[in-house]
């Protein structure tokens, strides 16, 4: 007897680049993942709406699920629930702290 065909809504297998990631975390997404905190907690991130959780925010920007996060930052290094607050920053400082995270991110990637 021959084997089914696959179902037309079989999900195609997602390249690596776009997989969650899991597991332990590496130095470099440590680093990243605290710098990322830091410039949401001053407030300067300017491709965040204000309103959106430290939490989620960290598992888009991290690729991992936000129970991950959860997990991470467990006990006395607990997120709660922080809320993003857009506050006033200069262009230079915006500037600046965009290209630490793209650095960071680079060595994270």
């Amino acid at each position: 007897m021959a084997s089914p065909a696959p179902s037309s809504s079989a999900r195609p297998t997602p390249s690596p680049s776009s997989q969650q990631r899991r597991g332990k975390w590496s130095p470099e997404e440590e680093a990243y993942a605290a710098r990322l905190i830091h410039a949401f907690d001053a407030g300067v991130l300017t491709d965040l709406e204000n309103g959106a959780t430290l939490r989620a925010f960290l598992s888009r920007r991290l690729r991992c699920s936000a129970m991950r996060i959860s997990k991470k930052f467990a006990g006395d290094k607990c997120l709660g629930k922080q809320i993003y607050l857009r506050r006033a920053a200069s262009a230079a400082e915006a500037e600046a702290e965009a290209r630490a995270l793209a650095a960071l991110e680079a060595a994270f990637v």
